[in-house]
């Protein structure tokens, strides 16, 4: 938590302090701060020959592990220092790492994959590139055990040069959509999309995990998102096809909500007649519930009328959300208040409230503490929030103060991150948007009981923008 919180305030070491802390690393048998965790979150105020010193005693391959976490480190080093290392492992620890055999030349190929931005490491991927496989490509380069990912412009220029591997990483699906096209024509890239999607297909069939899922699938989503024709006339096939496994229909779905909303929810309403889509169905909800789309009131309308108990309440909070407002309305929210299903209850509530009718605070506020269900209580504090939130103020602090402070045995070592539960989430989102000095405090008292993490430090930074802006 310290090394978070140093890094978003900007924490600064010197290298003899940084040599020390690793030395006290290693007197400690691994407990401690390692140099390459430290270097994570502090930043080096100079490389110095304390610290070269230093680095000079560690392995060969420990010094190239540094140079492999540099797409991870999340502040800035001294130049000097990437350089020192690079220059060390190209010159020095390089042939000695290449000496193990196997293993060496991959650890090889791995740090001049982290360092591909510099023209000498490029170039010693090129040369490497030329004995490669498509398959060693997808393992070595595009599935990297340190979850790197190439760019596919990246992998374009890689293959350029060896006409063997770009057929296999345009067979792959690799390179980007108008190379793809260039290579196969727009037809046949049609049929081999859905020649991949048809082997996904299968392979979620057999039993006992027999036919190996194709590494191409994953390539070939983005390209059905993307290419108009292929979400014309490819995907949607698939995506009515219940012998394709639900996560892959899933990530079907997603290409189409991300390149063409629009077509997602006049899909979705027409799969509300089939049974088993409500998991897909749901997706799209809450994508047109999030984005607030206005086209999307057909959808929650044909939701809020069709038999799905999970869709329902996506659908009412939807319509509430977009402002719907008739005596016909209010008329249908006051009858849904009795429905059995308490989402659907509390959106309710929310509506009638938002059309005027104030009294039905009284009821919405209880469910904020009350309601069994962890879900409807963050919910309720969220409408309370859009609704209701100065005079709400007081259950917002409540639900601060009622989170446990976390202490060391609560985190785990370097780098936990807090889980915020959906109540604290919500009570944090509605302080934050009322902005006042003394909800700040209340987001700061938070951070020192622990709950510092990546959403909390979002907000604290946007509401002082928002001081500084203020005349």
């Amino acid at each position: 938590m310290a090394l978070t919180v140093g890094a978003q305030q900007g924490l600064w070491l010197s290298g003899a302090e940084l040599a020390r802390l690793h030395e006290e690393h290693v007197r400690a048998s691994g407990t401690g701060l390692s140099l390459g965790v430290a270097l994570r979150y502090a930043r080096l105020d100079a490389f110095t020959t304390p610290l070269k010193d230093m680095l000079l005693r560690l392995s060969p391959c420990d010094r190239a592990r540094l140079l492999c976490t540099f797409p991870f480190i999340q502040v800035p080093q001294p130049r000097a220092y990437v350089d020192w290392l690079f220059a060390h492992w190209y010159e020095v620890d390089r042939p000695l790492i290449d000496a193990e055999g196997d293993w060496g030349h991959d650890f090889n190929f791995d740090v001049a994959f982290s360092q591909r931005e510099r023209p000498e490491a490029w170039a010693l991927l090129m040369t490497w590139s030329q004995d490669l496989s498509a398959e060693a490509l997808e393992r070595k380069v595009m599935r990297s055990a340190w979850g790197w990912e190439m760019s596919r412009d990246e992998l374009s220029r890689f293959v350029a040069a060896n006409p063997a591997l770009r057929r296999g990483a345009a067979e792959g699906l690799m390179l980007p959509l108008e190379e793809l096209r260039a290579h196969f024509g727009d037809d046949r890239l049609l049929r081999r999309l859905d020649s991949v999607v048809r082997m996904e297909r299968a392979a979620g069939l057999a039993p006992y995990g027999i036919l190996a899922h194709p590494p191409a699938f994953d390539w070939a989503l983005p390209v059905l998102g993307q290419w108009r024709e292929a979400r014309r006339r490819v995907l949607p096939r698939w995506l009515c096809d219940f012998e394709l496994e639900e996560n892959a229909r899933r990530s079907l779905l997603e290409q189409l909500c991300d390149h063409d909303p629009a077509m997602a929810m006049r899909w979705a309403r027409v799969a509300m007649r089939y049974p088993g889509n409500t998991p897909l169905i749901v997706s799209v909800l809450r994508l047109a519930l999030d984005s607030r789309a206005p086209d999307a009131r057909p959808l929650f309308l044909d939701a809020l009328e069709g038999p799905d108990a999970e869709a329902r309440p996506l659908a009412i909070a939807g319509l509430v959300m977009l402002g719907e407002a008739s005596a016909a309305w209010t008329d249908r929210l006051l009858s849904l208040t009795n429905d059995a299903h308490p989402e659907v209850r509390l959106h309710a509530l929310a509506g009638l409230v938002q059309q005027g009718q104030r009294q039905w605070l009284e009821v919405l506020r209880p469910l904020a503490r009350e309601a069994a269900a962890p879900g409807v209580r963050a919910q309720a504090l969220r409408w309370l929030g859009v609704l209701d939130g100065e005079a709400s103020r007081p259950l917002f602090m409540d639900v601060l103060a009622q989170a446990p402070s976390r202490g060391d045995e609560d985190l785990y070592p370097c780098c936990s991150t807090p889980f915020l539960s959906p109540e604290l989430r919500e009570a944090v989102l509605a302080l934050s948007q009322l902005g006042t000095d003394e909800d700040l405090s209340a987001l700061l008292e938070l951070v020192q009981r622990g709950y510092l993490c990546e959403f909390l430090g979002d907000l604290l930074a946007q509401h002082l923008v928002r001081r500084e802006a203020q005349p």
